[in-house]
């Protein structure tokens, strides 16, 4: 009687482990965010999709312990009920498990923390020359001037746009980070590297990050700037950005790089579009390649590159883009007691283009300020910190509502539809009111000024209608 009790609950618990880790899958599908309507209702299409896919894991897990199950009980008849436990604990706990385990840490080596400012780059790293005048940069990191710009439709129409001054830069942007890194650390700053942030504590009296690697660092405030990176987000409660896209990239070298080059069309990159930027550094020529889309960004980047041929790039089989979630609108609240959030972390990125290191730099100066009066005063609360929204608003929001008012009406047009765009640049007089209104970081002149123009209205208000 003992024998058949002892294993009819080793065959529960095992059954038990499988619910377990169904209802561990079904948690991990509960994904709530701030979205447009179309958004969720694609989202709700996405989880009944997911929902039958959970099904059929289900189905997968319960017949992998069943049958798991089923062996232990076996083993325990045919020994005796002496091999049954010491099995299981020897192959599932020495053995299955420590592949596990090891195959964890591989996998999780690819998140982990780099030892150097800068690298890997995530960044395509194009400014404008006023960045350059705002915020003190030296000019040694700017590595070759853009003037002109070659956008295709996505039927393969051409328009091509150039500048007399130099609108744009390319950044090195290694350079561009290790000398942010010697400015801060001239200010007195100390710098950790090579190890993650694992948690962040706000305390009544302090606030504490936690690492991965066991230590405890304790400051009066701390500002959150982690990218696109936002699991210490969701354990503050700090919110997520309600728009993204996916995003991959990499630079390669190039032996005939053309002129920066913009591509439409859902083929390409749903939702977004893909560029290539020439770059010319001491060593050579190269190409920086990327896309932003909805879906998968590595999959459309493969299929992106044959475009490229005529750069002369290298064999496409070997190419890997670093490949990260692109934040499109800041986050509902970007403070809270002794913390503030800035750059790509507060969703400061234009939505227009994905560009992000000019909002950045600004989100940063502006919680400096914040800051640094807010430590004199003693006062760092998250009614006294509150002024960073404000100040960031104040500077940025205006542009940010104009850019994704534009972004979202875009994303949802045919390529017919851009097609008709295109048309409207060539033949309808569309090119001059761009060329008059047209300014790199500052792009909401020019979204007003092609809302107002009549036939272009006519296209982004039937889209906002409908």
């Amino acid at each position: 009687m003992i024998k058949r009790f002892s294993l009819t609950l080793l065959a529960c618990c095992a059954i038990l482990t499988a619910q377990t880790k169904v209802e561990t899958i079904l948690k991990s599908l509960e994904f709530n965010l701030t979205m447009t309507s179309d958004a969720r209702a694609k989202v709700a299409l996405t989880q009944q999709k997911a929902g039958e896919g959970v099904k059929a894991m289900e189905a997968l897990w319960y017949r992998r312990d069943r049958d798991n199950a089923y062996m232990i009980v076996m083993l325990g008849h045919l020994s005796g009920n002496k091999l049954a436990v010491g099995a299981d604990h020897l192959i599932y706990g020495w053995v299955f498990f420590g592949v596990v385990i090891l195959l964890m840490f591989m996998i999780g080596a690819r998140w982990a923390e780099h030892p150097n400012a800068g690298e890997p780059v995530h960044c395509t790293g194009i400014i404008a020359p006023e960045v350059f005048r705002e915020f003190s940069i030296p000019a040694d990191v700017a590595l070759n001037e853009l003037r002109r710009v070659r956008f295709h439709s996505p039927k393969g129409q051409i328009v091509r746009f150039q500048t007399e001054q130099a609108e744009a830069v390319i950044i090195d942007r290694r350079a561009f980070d290790a000398n942010l890194k010697t400015l801060a650390c001239a200010s007195g700053a100390r710098i950790h590297q090579g190890v993650k942030a694992a948690n962040i504590e706000i305390r009544r009296d302090c606030a504490v990050v936690q690492c991965a690697d066991g230590r405890k660092h304790k400051a009066r405030a701390c500002i959150l700037a982690t990218g696109s990176a936002y699991t210490l987000h969701r354990d503050l409660g700090m919110g997520f950005p309600p728009v993204y896209l996916n995003c991959a990239q990499v630079e390669l070298p190039a032996s005939c790089p053309g002129d920066v080059e913009i591509f439409l069309g859902r083929e390409v990159a749903p939702k977004g579009f893909a560029w290539a930027a020439p770059v010319q550094r001491s060593e050579g020529s190269f190409a920086r390649i990327g896309l932003m889309c909805e879906g998968d960004a590595a999959t459309y980047f493969a299929n992106f590159l044959p475009r490229l041929e005529k750069w002369g790039l290298p064999a496409f089989a070997d190419v890997r883009p670093r490949q990260r979630m692109l934040p499109l609108a800041p986050i509902r609240k970007t403070y809270c007691d002794r913390l503030l959030i800035a750059g790509d972390a507060a969703g400061f990125v234009k939505p227009t283009t994905g560009g992000g290191v000019f909002y950045g730099m600004i989100s940063a100066s502006i919680a400096a300020s914040v800051l640094a009066e807010a430590l004199r005063r003693d006062r760092l609360s998250e009614s006294e910190l509150s002024s960073y929204q404000n100040r960031w608003q104040e500077r940025l929001m205006e542009e940010i509502e104009a850019q994704l008012t534009l972004r979202l009406l875009m994303q949802r047009l045919t390529d017919d539809e851009v097609e008709t765009i295109f048309d409207l640049w060539v033949t309808d007089g569309l090119m001059p009111l761009i060329r008059k209104s047209a300014a790199f970081n500052h792009h909401r002149k020019l979204i007003v000024a092609m809302i107002r123009y009549p036939a272009m209205r006519k296209i982004l208000f039937r889209k906002a209608l409908f």
